[in-house]
């Protein structure tokens, strides 16, 4: 999948009434990078000043050969954490807010620590493997101990440098 750079974040729906993300993923499966070790998982959240997330990423813990990384960014594409190994090689990542924003959760695997957040495919080739990642808001917890699911979005293209007299109607459903 394409949701490697701030631009194509995955929406995880966290900071607006939501307080829990939790998702499966594979790093090293975005067949549009000619090195599959340059991938990376990104996620966005809205956070309010003072908000305290909690990230955690289990891959060792699921058997998977994935030694992941977790970077926070802010909108500006500014790092403001990493982790590489907290419980086992998995990591965590527990962060207050100063500000209000968009912030950016990206997964890699080990090596991968100067990728670019703007820029798919950049960085230093790492390790791969699937994990899963859960997100506490505030403290919040999976509604009713179930799993919130997150659908898929698909994003699409169009240049229309050279097109003239042309009517576009988006029909949301």
């Amino acid at each position: 999948e394409a949701n490697d750079s701030i631009s194509t974040a995955i929406l995880s729906g966290l900071g607006f009434g939501r307080s829990f993300y939790s998702s499966a993923g594979q790093i090293g499966d975005n067949p549009a990078l000619t090195d599959s070790g340059l991938d990376v998982d990104m996620i966005a959240m809205e956070l309010a000043a003072g908000d305290q997330v909690t990230i955690d990423v289990d891959a060792a813990d699921i058997g998977s050969p994935l030694d992941a990384v977790l970077s926070l960014f802010d909108a500006n594409g500014q790092l403001l954490a990493r982790n590489d190994d907290s419980i086992s090689t998995d990591p965590l990542i527990v962060y207050t807010a100063a500000e209000p924003g968009t912030y950016f959760v990206g997964v890699s695997g080990f090596a991968n620590l100067s990728y670019d957040p703007f820029v798919a495919g950049s960085g230093l080739s790492g390790s791969g493997g699937s994990y899963e990642i859960n997100i506490n808001l505030n403290g919040g917890g999976s509604p009713s101990g179930g799993t919130v699911t997150i659908p898929d979005v698909d994003f699409y293209s169009v240049d229309w440098t050279d097109v003239v007299g042309y009517r576009v109607d988006i029909v949301l459903a």
